[in-house]
């Protein structure tokens, strides 16, 4: 498992996150479509859009549709 801080290129140890019923619901359906094979990810995002979760799962033969700071990362840590 890894945790990327985006904005700063770099992991973290642990999140807290808090959803809604309705946000917990739209994660819930999309984790079950996710083809980790092409490299399928999704996005959850807020009622304003302001917040974004995105998940994706990574395996070694999937990393290669990843970008190179998210690969960087996964390998270094």
């Amino acid at each position: 498992m890894r945790i990327i801080d985006e904005e700063n290129n770099k992991t973290i140890k642990s999140i807290l996150i808090m959803l809604t019923p309705s946000e917990a619901t739209e994660l819930a359906s999309k984790l079950k479509a996710l083809n980790p094979v092409i490299g399928d990810h999704l996005h959850v995002n807020d009622l304003e859009y302001q917040r974004e979760i995105t998940v994706a799962v990574y395996t070694d033969q999937n990393l290669r549709f990843f970008t190179e700071e998210v690969n960087r990362i996964i390998k270094e840590d």
